[in-house]
């Protein structure tokens, strides 16, 4: 099967080579680089023939315990021939290095999570990371200095990998990537911000090309007038998409409201609320399955739609329900009621969301990462809390057994005891009169102190805990959490797009003619259709785009802006075709043309990187610096004898 996948994959890049368009870049070592154009059809054997290599330098080259600082300070291991070395490791291919190293990072974080000497591979993960922010730093100075233009190929392009299994990987980016390790020193970069910051301003836009090739390329307008400005293709421009979906869930607000001013039977109203929530909905579990499940996008906000969503489907559920009871009219009131209080407690939820205007600002930016960091952390907290309440639950319900008599409604009234001693409003009566006395009471007080004592301050510390490691390092979190967040609305990328709850229209009534429909029909059909259903944005997005971006005004409001362990690492090289890990040839169809890896041997690479020394060696060798040999000091004391001398003949 994995000779099929080969094969397949050779077929397609064969089917491409038309694409690949190669410029030589300016380098150090005047040797031949070439830059990697956004449409450049990459193979999956190639990509995975560089992450080997690069890893096995790095794992060859830090290969003993060094301090940190030695790789974080400029004047560190990291110099710029180190840098450019790296650079060079990836011989015709040197735009994919940045994500083959954060690739290899990755390979290093699982081996710590494995226990497989964690030191050193946490610093090896780290030097991967500060080495691919520096590539991308060298690489775009290169290019500037030849063509007086930033590049963005070598953190926007996806490049696709193949898996230990022998399987490809979804195609993801060094952005991507970076996003997904949470990568705060890379992503703080200055070249990582003005990428993101393209891609969110709509400067570089997404593109779809054959075989569901999807890249970036910059945004040309030929016509600068008002009305060539009005293109529906502009609301796939993330801060378009985002501000347009604010302005509509703000529509959405509105009618949530009119639909629970009173407690009445189905009106227009609550059919509009319907249509709104199936279309948040559809557009959620749309981008959660894109993007390969909600680990993959897990945020503050994520957490925030699902809850709306288990909500609005559970109220969904229990109003059909009632319905279906109808002939019941007490039941179906029943239904109809619950439905309706289900319905009312989401409310805080969809206010929470208007939040997301001020989250450009840093301040509010930094404490949605604090928020979600404090929800992590108080995971073990709960999952403690939960054990000791069932613990003490079961204790209260055999107490109020032994007489023979239960309480009424004893679980409720147990719950509602140990919840409200939690939240430090204890009830020391209740279990003295109903469980026992005095058991019951003194089952309590050892539950009372152990979670108001203990467990409370263990939450409080965990979230003490968060809150400093976030703001102590604000400006980076948050310029990493810039681009998660355009990251999150480019990841599962859509070329017509339909927000929601308009995205119905296209699931019910356009998307089923694609595949019947000519390629250029179907697009036609969907410029009509967004044209007329989101005339207002567009309009408003071309007022913009034509008196106010660019301006003065706008450039003030931008300050915002499983995988290899060491086994798994083998068995990728041995289903890729790759002998040599160090100097990986690929041969066949899928062979770039005129692209070649290992241009620099690899031994050549490694003689040109500092030499790594650990702490220990380090001090010796400083120790041995500081011995002065029996020579020196027969030289020194004849030296003193005689300006002894000296002196007492000055004292005669």
């Amino acid at each position: 099967m994995a000779e099929e996948g080969l094969a397949a994959n050779s077929t397609a890049a064969a089917a491409n080579q038309e694409a690949v368009v190669i410029h030589p870049t300016a380098s150090k070592q005047q040797q031949k680089r070439v830059q990697v154009e956004s449409r450049t059809v990459i193979s999956s054997r190639n990509v995975t023939g560089l992450i080997l290599r690069v890893r096995t330098l790095v794992q060859e080259w830090l290969s003993v315990e060094v301090e940190e600082e030695s790789l974080t300070s400029a004047e560190g291991l990291l110099t710029e021939e180190a840098v450019d070395t790296f650079l060079a490791a990836g011989g015709d291919l040197g735009d994919v290095v940045p994500f083959a190293l954060l690739e290899a990072r990755k390979t290093f974080k699982r081996q710590v999570d494995d226990g497989d000497d964690g030191n050193l591979n946490d610093l090896r993960a780290l030097a991967c990371e500060i080495l691919a922010r520096r590539v991308v730093a060298l690489i775009e100075a290169n290019t500037t200095s030849n063509t007086g233009q930033h590049s963005h190929v070598s953190l926007s392009k996806r490049f696709v990998r193949l898996e230990e299994d022998g399987d490809e990987a979804q195609p993801s980016s060094a952005l991507e990537s970076a996003v997904d390790q949470n990568c705060v020193y890379f992503l703080s970069g200055p070249e990582a911000q003005r990428c993101a910051e393209e891609i969110w301003q709509g400067k570089l836009v997404q593109k779809f090309g054959e075989h569901r090739n999807v890249f970036f390329e910059p945004h040309h307008i030929n016509d600068a007038s008002f009305i060539s400005r009005i293109n529906p293709s502009r609301l796939s421009v993330p801060q378009y998409a985002y501000y347009s979906g604010l302005a509509i869930h703000i529509a959405f607000i509105v009618i949530y409201t009119f639909s629970t001013l009173e407690f009445t039977g189905l009106d227009a109203w609550e059919i509009v609320l319907w249509i709104f929530a199936a279309g948040y909905l559809v557009d959620d579990l749309t981008r959660w399955f894109k993007m390969g499940g909600l680990d993959k996008v897990i945020s503050f906000w994520v957490l925030v739609d699902l809850c709306s969503d288990i909500l609005f489907v559970a109220a969904f559920s229990v109003r059909i329900t009632g319905w279906i009871e109808g002939k019941d009219a007490e039941k179906a009131y029943h239904y109809r009621l619950l439905a309706f209080q289900l319905l009312s407690c989401i409310a805080p939820l969809l206010w929470m969301q208007l939040l997301k205007l001020a989250d450009g600002l840093q301040y509010f930016g930094v404490i949605q990462i604090v928020l979600l960091r404090m929800i992590k952390e108080a995971a073990a907290f709960f999952l403690l809390l939960l054990i000791t309440a069932v613990g003490y639950a079961q204790s209260l319900f055999a107490l109020d057994a032994a007489d023979g008599h239960r309480v009424k409604g004893s679980v409720s009234v147990i719950s509602n005891l140990l919840i409200q001693a939690i939240l430090g409003q204890p009830d020391f009566e209740g279990p003295n009169k109903k469980f026992g006395a005095p058991f019951g009471t003194i089952i309590f007080y050892f539950y009372t102190f152990i979670t108001v004592m203990l467990l409370a301050n263990i939450l409080v510390a965990f979230f003490a805990s968060a809150y400093d490691k976030t703001v102590d390092a604000a400006d980076s979190v948050f310029k990493a959490y810039f681009c998660s967040k355009v990251i999150a609305s480019v990841r599962a990328p859509d070329q017509y797009v339909y927000l929601a709850p308009f995205n119905l229209l296209e699931a019910f009534l356009i998307a089923p003619f694609e595949p019947i429909l000519p390629r250029k029909v179907y697009a036609t059909i969907n410029k009509y259709v967004q044209g007329v259903i989101f005339f207002i944005p567009l309009i408003v997005i071309a007022f913009y785009e034509s008196n106010w971006q660019g301006s003065a005004a706008h450039r003030i409001y931008l300050e915002m802006i499983d995988d290899m362990p060491e086994e798994r690492v083998r068995k990728l090289a041995n289903v890729s075709g790759i002998s040599n890990v160090k100097d990986p040839v690929i041969e066949g169809e899928e062979q770039q043309e005129n692209a070649v890896i290992s241009r620099t041997p690899f031994k050549q690479l490694a003689s040109k990187l500092p030499s790594v020394k650990s702490g220990s060696e380090e001090k010796e060798e400083s120790n041995g610096d500081q011995t002065v040999s029996n020579t020196d000091l027969a030289a020194l004391m004849s030296e003193l004898k005689a300006l002894r001398s000296e002196i007492a003949a000055l004292k005669k």
